[in-house]
């Protein structure tokens, strides 16, 4: 009988977290999955793997929260322009994220396994980044040719000025794995920071995210630990001179590397562009900006449909891009201008309240605590 509870435990266990693992693993690679020329419709189809494999755990808690989320994930699939056009990834992507969500809730332990995971994912992402820097005409002459052509050429220049790419077709995505990767690092650091390792993984992926030049996921990735370190530490004058020591120090640091490093300084000299009251902050997407804005005036109620806005600007083509991956550049707009004002308030106001339960679970050490491993 206790073997049988043990192997039973032990199933468990294993279903969630392999299902977990092919969740980050198509979060993490599936740009990377085009360089082997995989069909669109089997990257699609393979959002459906960790759906299959929690079939059978499907005990959902229908209180009025995750009430809200089933109707948006109907209202989304009900209301959805990708179909017609024959995209499904992103529906199947939104559709897992709340089917697993739901799941999830049924395993408090998961977000100590997810951060292990996510340790492994930007990891391997950031190692590939810095290899191909290193090995970079290597880097020209395989792997970019594996890229569809329309991104060829944007990947060359992004070669040239030596951003860390690592596998995906754009630095914005490089820059988002990045982004997560330092804010594991820093929950981990924050537990433990006497422990080396920790140290070091946390310095590696703020060099990393560094040398993407993205300044929207440094920005989002420096409050987010912010946010973090707030969260978990009580607050008191202790807790606020640690903080103001490590800002300090890490100030010095990133002082130091924008005056002698040119990839810090170019990354770096983004932020810069702020100050200018005749630079374009906006990098040229204010066209974006205003047509999200003038769809929304539009249909303010429900929309043009989940996953729209990139057909509607078919129809203009801004800035020269391709009409198969533009997207806004802001998702509040995007989101507002495909879901309309129902569905935004909807949507925001599930995430903020997931927000602050997650704070307040987070809290109560007797119930839930960061992993100590």
């Amino acid at each position: 009988m206790n073997n049988r509870l043990k192997l039973k435990n032990l199933y468990k266990f294993n279903v969630y977290h392999i299902a977990l693992f092919v969740i980050l693993f198509i979060s993490f690679f599936i740009t990377a999955l085009s360089v082997f020329k995989i069909n669109t419709s089997i990257l699609a189809l393979m959002h459906l793997i960790p759906i299959g494999i929690l079939i059978n755990k499907l005990k959902i808690r229908l209180n009025l929260i995750n009430t809200l989320w089933i109707i948006f994930a109907m209202f989304i699939i009900v209301w959805n322009k990708d179909f017609s056009h024959g995209n499904y990834i992103g529906f199947f992507s939104m559709i897992m994220t709340i089917y697993i969500m739901l799941i999830f809730q049924n395993d408090i332990k998961w977000a100590d396994t997810a951060k292990k995971m996510l340790t492994f994912f930007v990891m391997l992402h950031a190692c590939l980044g810095w290899l191909f820097l290193i090995l970079k005409p290597l880097y020209i002459s395989l792997v970019i040719p594996r890229f569809p052509a329309s991104k060829q050429g944007v990947l060359r220049s992004f070669a040239s000025s030596n951003v860390l790419i690592g596998l995906t077709n754009h630095y914005s995505t490089s820059g988002i794995y990045c982004s997560i990767g330092l804010i594991v690092a820093f929950c981990f650091f924050i537990q433990k920071p006497k422990l080396k390792k920790y140290m070091a993984f946390l310095f590696f992926m703020m060099i990393s995210l560094v040398f993407t030049q993205k300044r929207g996921p440094l920005a989002f990735a420096v409050c987010s630990c912010i946010v973090i370190y707030f969260v978990y530490k009580k607050i008191n004058i202790k807790t606020i001179m640690k903080f103001i020591a490590i800002v300090a120090v890490l100030g010095i640091v990133v002082i130091y590397a924008y005056i002698n490093i040119e990839s810090v300084n170019n990354a770096l000299s983004r932020f810069l562009e702020f100050s200018d009251e005749n630079a374009d902050v906006s990098n040229g997407r204010m066209p974006l900006y205003e047509l999200a804005i003038d769809i929304f005036k539009e249909n303010p109620l429900l929309g043009i449909g989940w996953g729209g806005y990139r057909y509607e600007y078919t129809k203009y083509r801004f800035l020269g891009g391709t009409a198969e991956t533009m997207n806004a550049h802001n998702i509040y707009l995007q989101v507002l201008s495909e879901i309309g004002i129902l569905g935004f308030v909807m949507l925001y106001s599930l995430m903020i309240y997931t927000f602050i339960k997650s704070i307040e679970i987070l809290r109560k050490k007797d119930t839930y605590h960061l992993s100590e491993s």
